[in-house]
């Protein structure tokens, strides 16, 4: 809560340019690096970072990435050298901070004074600033007054060297338009396409062309070791079968929980079709796609079929290929418009035109279904598994044991199994990588399964998710090659589609270089209109194809290309037929946001560029680097 407080108290720009700067600000390229007993741990400019201060800062910043992010690990921490970038930001504060001071800016106790009581959290129930909130508020955070006001003086003070640092930049209406209309360009392409499929049929790979390309990719046919398991495994899950479970616990478990777990929300069953219009479409696009919702209301209420009608016109082909069916859902599943419209239909309705920021819906309700408490007797099955749970969880640790001395005895699975009343069954042949997902090893397990020889049972209880698992290595088989003379038609299939490419693209280049006598008739016969793109490297009749997008953008309209672009669905020559500029209304509704934009990335660069000068004047000196890979 704390570390909210002071964010609204001027801190929040000063911390996000740190984020972008610590990415790019590597310090490592001054000073020495060598291992010291003192108690700093990096100097700056000859005054100290001091361990103590790290281990704060540090253990905040844990404390925060396991708040947002609680399955977050120590080694995901370590991996993402969590340790050097709050040293890194750090250093940045302390050289920003010797700058505000070196060049005579400071926080006065009025503004310090009028920035605190600005934080809403110190006020009271009239809406004002109160001291003894404040205080309270502070010693629920095990903190005092100087050291928060500390932080937010220092905070405000980095924020006017930021201030100060950023205030040349500048935008005109004019460079602002102009990157407008850049980055909302859309052009339109016609084209022809040479795919590499026409000409897979005219190579004919030879044996030196398997062979090299095998040779080239032989990790493609390199079979990993992979082993097989013959497992009992100890979960409160596996164990609850052999508990034993009164019927008077069930209904007096049920009695107790019915409302709590065994309520079934309202939902309902509904149809839809979509016609795509995200936001920020065009007035024009809008309009048509809700035209087209309308049309096909006016369909169904002729007898059209609601299925046929999604599976052929509507933009949601996931759902589309199922006649348009969502299947069941409960309240907060869809976006709030569509939910509204759905629960509001009896079954067998179709609704108006609903618009989502996906598009215009047309919904049909298939059935609905109001909330319930589900019967004992469906839920008995349930509660004797979950209550079974409950009790084996207790009994895990001395399962767990006898199955050991049973192992250490030289007793087979089988026996152990039997002794405990449990299943057990081979898990098939998988791989190291594969080890999670097949069969729920985890950590070190892994390794402990893969080099047991085959035939043994493993002496040391294997960690599974939730729970443990005691095993006999059934078969064990070493990495290999898949031989050649395997995969040959494999690998032939391979340089036929590469070669094939390659000659597209020659077919392409030869027809490229005739086209200052116009587009001859065969080829004119096979020209395509794409749809409108932006620049950002989707066109919808290639998917992400950067080199057209590209070209596209340099090209001039009217002419045919010479050259061909590669893309992955073949080569491809083209002229640009339209190019779509944003008008001046849309700039007009757009244009305060761009601004802000603009000037905002301005000042973002100047001040990354003032840390870089700051950093490559200052003398850093890193003094306990093992602390930093630990």
């Amino acid at each position: 809560m704390l570390e909210q407080i002071r964010a609204h108290a001027q801190s929040w720009g000063v911390k996000i340019a740190f984020g972008i700067i610590i990415l790019v600000f590597v310090f490592w390229g001054v000073g020495s690096m060598n291992n010291s007993s003192s108690g700093a741990l990096a100097t700056v400019n000859k005054k100290p970072i001091l361990l103590q201060e790290f281990g704060r800062t540090y253990e905040r910043q844990v404390e925060a990435l396991r708040s947002r992010y609680p399955g977050i690990t120590a080694e995901d921490m370590k991996q993402m050298g969590l340790k050097r970038q709050v040293l890194q930001s750090m250093i940045t504060e302390r050289l920003l901070a010797d700058e505000a001071v070196r060049i005579g800016l400071s926080v006065s106790p009025v503004e310090l004074r009028r920035s605190i009581e600005s934080i809403t959290a110190f006020r009271n129930g009239d809406g004002k600033f109160d001291a003894e909130v404040y205080r309270s508020v502070l010693k629920g955070q095990q903190t005092t007054p100087g050291r928060f006001e500390d932080g937010i003086r220092h905070d405000m003070l980095l924020q006017k060297l930021r201030d100060r640092v950023t205030a040349p930049a500048s935008i005109t209406d004019e460079e602002a338009r102009a990157l407008f209309d850049y980055g909302r360009e859309r052009r339109t392409i016609e084209y022809v396409l040479f795919p590499p499929e026409d000409y897979v049929l005219k190579v004919t790979p030879t044996d030196e062309q398997i062979a090299e390309r095998y040779n080239e990719n032989l990790d493609a046919w390199r079979n990993p070791q992979r082993i097989s398991l013959d497992g009992v495994t100890l979960t409160p899950a596996s164990l609850a079968a052999s508990v034993e479970i009164p019927e008077s616990a069930i209904a007096a478990f049920y009695a107790d929980n019915a409302e709590t777990y065994f309520v079934v929300p309202e939902r309902v069953r509904a149809r839809h079709i979509l016609f795509m219009a995200q936001e920020g479409a065009s007035k024009e696009e809008d309009a048509a796609a809700r035209a087209k919702a309308e049309d096909v209301i006016a369909q169904v209420k002729k007898g059209k079929d609601f299925a046929a009608l999604a599976a052929k016109l509507s933009d949601d082909k996931g759902s589309g290929s199922q006649g348009g069916d969502l299947g069941w859902f409960t309240k907060g599943q869809m976006v709030p418009p569509f939910e509204a419209a759905a629960f509001a239909l009896k079954p067998g309705e179709i609704s108006a035109p609903v618009r989502t920021a996906f598009g215009w819906h047309v919904i049909k309700l298939e059935a609905h279904e109001a909330q319930r408490t589900r019967a004992l007797d469906e839920v008995r099955g349930e509660i004797r598994q979950r209550l079974g749970e409950e009790k084996a969880s207790e009994r895990m640790h001395e399962a767990l044991d006898t199955a050991l001395e049973m192992a250490g005895a030289g007793k087979s699975i089988d026996d152990i199994a039997k002794a405990l009343k449990l299943e057990h069954k081979p898990t098939g042949l998988f791989s190291r990588a594969d080890a999670g997902v097949a069969v729920g090893l985890k950590g070190q397990s892994v390794g402990t399964a893969f080099t047991t020889p085959a035939g043994t049972v493993i002496d040391t209880p294997l960690e599974i998710e939730g729970g443990y698992m005691i095993a006999a290595v059934l078969e064990s088989q070493p990495e290999s090659v898949t031989p050649l003379e395997k995969v040959k038609e494999e690998v032939a299939a391979q340089v036929r589609r590469i070669e094939g490419a390659k000659l597209a693209v020659k077919a392409a280049q030869e027809a490229g270089a005739k086209l200052a006598d116009g587009l001859p008739v065969d080829l004119a016969a096979k020209v395509k209109t794409a749809d409108p793109f932006g620049r950002n490297g989707v066109v919808a009749a290639f998917g992400q194809s950067r080199a057209l997008v590209d070209a596209a953008f340099a090209a001039a309209p009217g002419a045919w290309q010479a050259a061909p672009v590669d893309t992955s669905a073949g080569a491809v020559l083209f002229r640009v037929k339209d190019v779509q500029r944003p008008t001046d209304a849309e700039w007009s509704a757009a244009a305060e946001t761009v601004r802000a934009t603009v000037l905002s990335a301005k000042r973002e660069e100047l001040f990354r560029v003032f840390v870089g000068e700051l950093s490559a004047a200052a003398k850093i000196e890193l003094r306990n680097a093992k602390i930093l890979e630990d």
